[in-house]
């Protein structure tokens, strides 16, 4: 029992920061402020009270509406608070209680907050990407540096796939495919992830993306020359071979004997 209250305490933890996501995810691409104004109805302006704003709970109590004006609000907020604490969970599990894992989530849940940000607004912001550079370069000084070789390695590998595979897509499709911002995305995954596991993220990226594409365009919601983020493609597959990138590894090996 005292087990499953810690669980639940840490989950709950990991979904207040991802309060803090949601908003990041809301005003950094608008230009808005992070610190003020104080938490507010997107439609009709009103303050929230802190009943209004308990993370998970209070989008369950509202039925995911607003208490004032009684528009929907969006599921992001409740998605997102609720994969920021398995995230925690995870971060704890895998590092415990240190600052290991305090910088594994903190660059995960940035990770979720590019992934929201690209699905609405197409961008990917650099801040975010320099923030989480920096936390790489924290992680790396915990160890003295004995990683950064690799690290490094891994970012121009996987930068430089990237930015190959948007040459050979604009001269497919005639028009650009990929942005500078997926490009230098592809390059944090490598700095964090190394070479091996940013390359097995990288190219499971390459696969969902053409999976859901492929869908999309067969049921007519996507035109052959769509725009899709790519993003939340290759945050997934990076979080897919943060799990278990090293038995894929082991499998690949074992099958190519």
């Amino acid at each position: 029992m005292e087990k499953l209250c810690w669980t639940l305490l840490l989950f709950y933890l990991g979904a207040i920061f991802g309060s803090f996501v949601n908003v990041i995810i809301y005003r950094l691409p608008r230009g808005l402020s992070l610190s003020t104004p104080r938490s507010h109805c997107p439609h009709c302006g009103h303050q929230l009270a802190v009943a209004d704003n308990l993370p998970l709970f209070s989008f369950l109590a509202l039925r995911g509406r607003c208490r004032y004006c009684h528009r929907p609000i969006t599921w992001r907020y409740f998605i997102v608070e609720a994969v920021a604490g398995a995230i925690s969970l995870y971060g704890i599990r895998r590092y415990g209680v240190s600052v290991a894992g305090g910088i594994f989530a903190a660059l995960n849940w940035l990770m979720l907050a590019i992934v929201f940000i690209d699905l609405e607004h197409q961008i990917i912001p650099n801040r975010l990407l320099l923030l989480g550079m920096g936390l790489v370069v924290l992680w790396e000084a915990l160890t003295g540096f004995a990683g950064y070789r690799a690290a490094l390695f891994g970012a121009f590998l996987c930068g430089g796939l990237l930015y190959l595979s948007a040459l050979v897509g604009n001269w497919l499709f005639k028009q650009a495919s990929l942005g500078g911002g997926d490009i230098k995305l592809a390059g944090l995954v490598g700095l964090w992830l190394g070479a091996p596991l940013g390359s097995v993220g990288l190219f499971i990226s390459f696969g969902l993306a053409s999976l859901v594409g492929l869908i999309l365009i067969a049921t007519r919601r996507l035109q052959l020359k769509g725009h899709l983020p790519y993003a939340p493609f290759l945050i997934a597959g990076a979080w897919i071979a943060q799990v278990g990138g090293d038995s894929l590894i082991h499998w690949y090996l074992i099958l190519g004997r």
